[in-house]
């Protein structure tokens, strides 16, 4: 009897210790890292407009804000440490280049990714990794990295995207502080009657020339941009879209990457519980 009270008590205590292991090897997966002993919580999932924004005028060395059609936030215990934007490509020629007409309405661009310096290894690529998952399908995504400013797309190259090599070379106006003057903007002015009452010109008569010379602009001369293509979808999905593939595939480029500071004074930090 005593033999059988003890073996009842060993296979309580072995069930115990095993629903143990299990609960934590399920946190493990559910919260993604342990760092230093203790178990670090992430999270991605969708941010509201006042959150991304903050990041894309302030974080990010553009200081503007882009077309933004999908938000993410990276949240580690509850902190937001990083913010990538999809919007709608920027150009509908460049849309069908990829894979044709047929596809290019599925076609944005991941236009922001923004993050702290001191992010744990191989978060990163989590984080986008991650938020592919919540974007819907299929989709084909495009993404530059700008060598002007010491981008060659190693987050890309990590999370499995395609390079189809280099875009064009541009010119770029910029005030004399060397904050850019986008070409939209020629546009802009022509049909602002302040600006027209500025110069003394009709919007018919006023000139680019007219503008550069107001805003005492400069022209700065734009190395193309690495160009990136990722494809998600379903299997069937993916191996459509690459039948179409229009574009040539090439080896990652290499070079030494260039940071850029994050502050956080006054941006939103707290976990947005309700997900935007």
């Amino acid at each position: 009897m005593i033999s059988g009270e003890r073996e009842e008590q060993y296979l309580g205590d072995l069930l115990l210790f095993v629903l143990i292991v299990i609960l934590l090897i399920g946190q493990r997966k559910k919260i993604g890292l342990v760092m230093g002993g203790s178990i670090m919580q992430i999270l991605v999932q969708k941010v509201p407009k006042n959150v991304y924004s903050d990041w894309l005028l302030n974080k990010h060395y553009a200081k503007r804000l882009c077309s933004v059609s999908y938000a993410y936030g990276l949240y580690i215990d509850g902190i937001i440490k990083g913010v990538v934007t999809y919007g709608m490509s920027p150009s509908a020629t460049l849309a069908e280049s990829i894979a044709g007409d047929k596809y290019k309405k599925i076609v944005y661009e991941l236009n922001r990714l923004i993050t702290v310096d001191d992010l744990p290894r191989n978060v990163l690529s989590q984080f986008v990794t991650k938020s592919f998952k919540l974007l819907p399908k299929p989709i084909i995504i495009v993404s530059f990295a700008d060598p002007n400013n010491g981008h060659n797309g190693y987050i890309y190259q990590a999370t499995n995207f395609l390079y189809t090599g280099v875009s064009s070379n541009s010119i770029q106006y910029e005030y004399p502080d060397g904050k850019e003057f986008h070409f939209k903007n020629f546009r802009h002015k022509k049909h602002s009657t302040t600006f027209q009452k500025e110069v003394g010109k009709t919007k018919d008569q006023i000139t680019n020339q007219d503008i550069i010379d107001f805003y005492d602009l400069s022209k700065k001369n734009i190395k193309g941009k690495h160009r990136y293509i990722q494809v998600l979808g379903s299997k069937t999905d993916k191996k459509l879209i690459m039948r179409n593939f229009k574009l040539d595939l090439l080896e990652y480029p290499k070079g030494v990457n260039k940071n850029y500071e994050v502050e956080f004074s006054d941006m939103e930090v707290q976990l947005n519980l309700f997900g935007g």
